[in-house]
């Protein structure tokens, strides 16, 4: 390519002279240096005047550093009258500070866009941002490239029985990349999502909301509806005078409010026993499974395991501390007290999701805590990401963390893919796995994601968790030596001929529709 220059940085220097490589061209001899006191020194080595220079730096584990190093880079382009300077960033800094995710907070993104901006870059080129609105942050044009014609070519070549797969989202963010994949590949997709489960609310009611749970607790099954019909109205209302003086009596000595917090948990259990039931006696019938199992369908016999998948899609389990665990599973604190379920009661039932929430409003109100309709909320829990931290540990540290883990979707027998922008903590995917294998019956699970960012111990943990047969990232991010050697699940994917070519057509002028999948 004539009158180009590329310039490759110090972040990813195997990336670099791979797109160089492909290229054709060597890299721009460049100085990178610090003087004493840990400043950045740089200089170019080659006169870049006239021409159109390419600057390659990715996001790395000293993201500081090297953004800083790529200003001032940009900066000694532009200040030696290059025709244009464009900014190839495979994986962009501060990515995930792309909103504004909790009061008081800063968007990271907006401020390194400016930063681009105010260093003179004239065209900036990524990969996969975590957010493609982000393109909005820039006042230059930026072309965000797709990873996935890489990783649905590399599906192809390596995973055995692809055309039965199915591709699989940890969190519902994740739905349009995997439905974006799956009609790529022509596969079924599914969604997990991981729910805080509710603690139990005891709120103070009026008396006639505990008449009208009582009146919307109606069986649907058909033998309750008959008796039902044949019990006239007076039967019915001795029935609930009965029911109250016997709360009273119950809870003789106590306080009015206290009496009615009382009959309220009785009428909500009756409540959910009868809705609830029917459907379970139901559900029963047709599938041979009451409620969640401590089992996978693995281990079922043939008929009930024909029934099931017949049936069901939607798969539930307990997540505690960042892995499944069976129903029975008793959570011990750090003090080493038994710690109840969160979605269990006071007296052990479990309550209807849609009453529970109706309880937790009237309880906010009641109690005059701030509640999301009228006051502040944090501005993550409206978020479709995951709170990876949250996963394993309690608020302050303290305590155990329970949720549950729900997939949507049919995934028996099959190969799961879990598919991510990026690859930074274990838990989710940690925790996606189990939940795919233990309790779905999956038959091996590969997580697959652009960038591989494997901060702390992500690594160990995923290679040391038995449920995930297979990782599978692109080299957007660099990876040390030593995680390279460390983990035998571990398959990277080569995208330097995409940026390559990238490269190539911005340099003459040529459209980038359709490069990621011109390889």
């Amino acid at each position: 390519m004539r009158k180009c220059k590329i310039i490759a940085g110090s972040s990813h220097p195997v990336l670099s002279n791979a797109v160089c490589a492909r290229l054709g061209v060597e890299p721009a001899p460049v100085k990178l240096g610090r003087f004493s006191n840990e400043e950045t020194s740089v200089e170019i080595g080659v006169s870049v005047r006239d021409t159109d220079t390419f600057v390659i730096q990715s996001g790395s584990q000293t993201v500081n550093d090297h953004l800083m190093e790529l200003l001032i880079l940009l900066s000694a382009c532009k200040g030696a009258s290059a025709s244009r300077v464009t900014a190839v960033l495979p994986y962009f800094p501060y990515v995930k500070q792309s909103k504004m995710k909790k009061h008081r907070g800063c968007i990271a993104a907006k401020m390194v866009a400016n930063l681009l901006s105010v260093a003179g870059v004239d065209h900036i080129i990524t990969m996969d941002l975590h957010a493609s609105q982000m393109q909005g942050f820039f006042q230059v044009p930026v072309d965000n490239l797709y990873a996935e014609p890489a990783i649905v070519r590399w599906i192809k070549e390596n995973v055995d029985g692809w055309r039965d797969a199915v591709i699989v989202s940890k969190n519902p963010g994740g739905a349009k990349r995997v439905t974006s994949m799956a009609d790529a590949l022509k596969v079924n997709f599914a969604l997990i999502h991981t729910d805080r489960r509710r603690r139990p609310q005891a709120p103070w009611l009026p008396s006639h909301y505990a008449g009208a749970s009582r009146a919307v607790s109606v069986t649907s099954d058909e033998e309750a509806e008959t008796e039902e019909e044949d019990d006239d109205d007076d039967e019915s209302n001795d029935d609930d005078d009965d029911e109250t003086n016997e709360i009273e009596r119950s809870v003789s000595g106590e306080t009015a409010a206290d009496a009615r917090l009382e009959g309220l948990r009785r009428l909500s259990h009756e409540a959910d026993t009868r809705s609830v039931g029917s459907v379970a006696s139901r559900e029963t019938a047709r599938t041979g499974r009451s409620g969640r199992t401590n089992l996978s369908r693995r281990n079922q016999s043939p008929s009930k395991r024909l029934r099931y998948d017949a049936y069901t899609e939607i798969h539930t389990a307990r997540l505690i501390s960042g892995h499944v665990v069976d129903e029975d599973y008793e959570a011990v604190s750090s003090n080493g007290r038994r710690r109840d379920s969160e979605s269990s009661s006071t007296n052990g039932t479990t309550h209807d999701p849609m009453t529970m929430s109706f309880l937790s409003t009237m309880s906010d109100h009641m109690h005059g805590q701030a509640h999301a309709l009228a006051g502040p909320i944090e501005g993550d829990t409206m978020s479709d990401e995951e709170d990876e931290e949250g996963l394993t540990e309690a608020a302050g540290g303290v305590g155990v963390v329970e949720r549950m883990i729900t997939l949507v979707g049919d995934v028996y027998d099959k190969t799961a893919l879990i598919v991510d922008d990026m690859c930074d903590s274990a838990a989710s995917f940690v925790a996606a796995a189990e939940h795919l294998v233990k309790n779905c019956g999956a038959a091996q699970v590969f997580v697959v994601a652009t960038h591989g960012l494997f901060q702390g111990e992500c690594l160990q943990q995923m290679e040391a968790c038995s449920c995930i047969h297979k990782i599978a990232v692109t080299n957007t991010y660099p990876l040390t030596p030593a995680q390279l050697k460390a983990s035998t699940k571990l398959a990277i994917i080569d995208i330097s001929p995409v940026l390559a070519e990238a490269i190539r057509r911005t340099h003459n002028g040529e459209s980038l529709a359709g490069v990621a999948g011109a390889f």
